[in-house]
């Protein structure tokens, strides 16, 4: 059977992304991985994932653990209040593909060559949230003080870790808009190419896939 595909998908984690494609109610065996060429010797490799439920959500357990300190949120916020009350079964209906791995520095690399695209971070007055190497503990009986600190100067290219940015890393200090640009690329570019079926995007995945 050959898959139909509807969409393809680019995942958010926090400061990191990665990329999927959905493709119908089921996968052939044949359709486990497939390897998209960004040009310039980058690649980008997806996984295919069987269509199927899930519990999606958190148990208060959990969003206690995620509103805590290692969680990295202070307890009492609003983080995690869309989940509901108790995890709740999700049916994802079609078949997708995600990316193996959140899209890396290289890949990112590959898209700013190719398009001169510069990162909210890198205009005039951008900043972009970093680690801060002068952080010394969270100091939690006291107050909370996170390894964070929004930075100007730095961008996906220096991010401020203290270790060269190499190029299989996964890319971060990069907003939505930076990553909706990436989707948008790799859309228009794998269209022009003849390898996209009309009608469909990459773009980033929703919160059920993503937890899926």
């Amino acid at each position: 059977m050959t898959p139909r595909y509807s969409s393809i998908r680019i995942g958010l984690a926090g400061l990191l992304f990665c990329a999927a494609l959905t493709t119908g109610p089921s996968l052939t065996a044949a359709d486990k991985t497939k390897l998209v060429d960004l040009g310039g010797g980058a690649t980008l490799e997806l996984v295919g994932i069987p269509a199927g439920e899930f519990m999606m959500g958190s148990t208060p357990a959990e969003k206690a653990w995620a509103t805590g300190i290692e969680g990295g949120a202070q307890p009492g916020t609003s983080r995690e209040p869309f989940e509901g009350e108790q995890p709740r079964l999700m049916r994802v209906k079609d078949a997708f593909w995600m990316g193996r791995t959140e899209v890396s520095v290289g890949q990112f690399r590959r898209f700013v060559e190719a398009t001169g695209f510069v990162t909210d971070a890198e205009k005039p007055g951008g900043e972009t949230q970093v680690f801060y190497p002068e952080w010394d503990g969270y100091h939690w009986t006291t107050k909370a003080v996170h390894p964070w600190k929004s930075m100007a100067g730095k961008s996906w290219r220096a991010p401020n870790w203290g270790f060269p940015n190499l190029d299989v890393y996964p890319v971060v200090c990069v907003s939505y808009n930076d990553m909706k640009a990436f989707c948008n690329w790799l859309t228009e570019k794998e269209s022009k190419a003849g390898r996209l079926p009309e009608g469909l995007e990459y773009r980033l995945p929703t919160e059920a896939e993503w937890e899926y």
